[in-house]
């Protein structure tokens, strides 16, 4: 199925029809003939009792600086909570010693520990958590060239992590959702990696497309917020369809809390003027870069 099949029998009344996955950005709601109708931003009318309201999430990352500094970590992921440890490293004893929640930061040392082939991260309080069930910050190296103070975001893949940098220096690091991943071609929606600038930049913006994946459905979501371009099609931009941020789920770009988006948005360049909807970069104004590693 593809987008143009969803308009096959429009006509006068009917500008298209909808499938799972769509989402419609809402101006005001009304009733009408006994139903209650939205009425969206792009003056179309859909009935309400086919649609369900996203609540976006309220996670974001965290200011580096006086409290928080690399490495950082989240609990991600199905898990509602990760224990902690306390470890006897000369008799190789682990015993644990409390949970940590979901989403909720952990501020990291740079030890490990590895105990019956398990590896421990080192917390900041002397206790330690699985590796394996958190989603740590390891970024990259800066892109060649960069400037002193030139502003741009580190996006590690493996561990599914933003960090925001201005020039050397660490200023806000984030969990990410990149694009699925697989080893069947046909089904592969991988992040490109690679170094870019940022292209333009959107408070929102309509993404819509047929879905390159074999077995997708057609997907069309209006008012994606906070979105920046940086190679072709793809971008990073806010997610409020879900909040499995930490994990695989995009059709290639990169999700971010809304939250995330919004920080992002107004640090990385060119600068949006006040008013504008939208920005291009240029020689003049060149856009941040965009650092994608595996």
């Amino acid at each position: 199925m593809k987008l143009s099949d969803l308009r096959t029998d429009s006509d006068d009344i009917l500008a298209q029809r909808m499938v799972k996955g769509f989402y419609v950005a809402v101006d005001r709601t009304f009733r009408w003939n006994g139903r209650t109708w939205y009425k969206t931003t792009k003056q179309m009318v859909v009935p309400s009792d086919r649609f369900g309201i996203a609540g976006p999430s309220d996670f974001k990352g965290v200011e580096l600086g006086t409290q928080w500094q690399l490495p950082v970590a989240w609990v991600y992921g199905g898990l509602e909570s990760a224990p902690t440890y306390e470890i006897d490293a000369e008799h190789k004893r682990v015993r644990a010693a409390g949970k940590i929640a979901h989403f909720v930061p952990i501020q990291l040392t740079t030890e490990t520990l590895e105990v019956n082939g398990t590896t421990y991260l080192g917390l900041k309080d002397g206790k330690w958590v699985k590796r394996t069930q958190v989603r740590m910050t390891n970024p990259g190296s800066p892109p060649e060239g960069l400037k002193p103070n030139e502003r741009w975001l580190d996006v590690n893949l493996t561990q599914q992590t933003l960090v925001l940098y201005d020039g050397t220096q660490p200023v806000y690091a984030t969990l990410i959702s990149s694009g699925k991943s697989s080893k069947i071609k046909e089904k592969d929606h991988s992040t490109p990696t690679g170094t870019w600038r940022i292209r333009e930049k959107h408070i929102t913006t309509t993404m819509d497309g047929d879905g390159t994946a074999a077995g997708d459905l057609p997907y069309s979501i209006e008012d994606v917020p906070y979105v920046m371009y940086f190679y072709r099609s793809y971008a990073v931009h806010g997610a409020f369809w879900h909040r499995n941020y930490g994990v695989q789920m995009s059709h290639g770009c990169v999700n971010l809390s809304p939250l995330d988006a919004k920080r992002l948005f107004f640090f990385a360049e060119p600068q949006l003027p006040s008013g504008w909807h939208g920005v291009w970069s240029s020689s003049a104004h060149p856009g941040s870069w965009v650092v994608v590693h595996e």
